[in-house]
């Protein structure tokens, strides 16, 4: 797939109570330090936004797990202060009674 890029902004995605998300950054030479310093929020209607975390870029990793402890959210928000790219995002949590997306 050709992934999830965001050039100065953010990705959103709608769900609800997020346990966990899982960004598969690029992992090439030229782009993998780039995923350094993206946060993970969650925002709940109009309610504010509640930061889950950010990534601390490791070499050669490949998968970044930030916790969101099953805060309720209905709008995932994956941003940086600069150009970043994702490959995957993996989200976990419950929605309409099912227990994992």
């Amino acid at each position: 797939s050709s992934g999830i890029n965001a050039e100065y902004g953010k990705a959103h995605l709608q769900l609800s109570h997020i346990t966990k998300v899982v960004i598969y950054p690029r992992t090439d030479e030229c782009c993998a330090h780039k995923i350094n310093g993206t946060k993970v929020s969650l925002q709940s209607g109009s309610d504010d936004v509640e930061q889950c975390g950010h990534v601390n870029h490791v070499n050669g990793t490949d998968k970044y797990e930030i916790s969101c402890g099953g805060k309720l959210g209905d709008t995932v928000i994956i941003e940086h202060d600069k150009e970043f790219a994702l490959c995957e995002v993996e989200l976990y949590g419950n929605y309409a009674g099912r227990t994992e997306l």
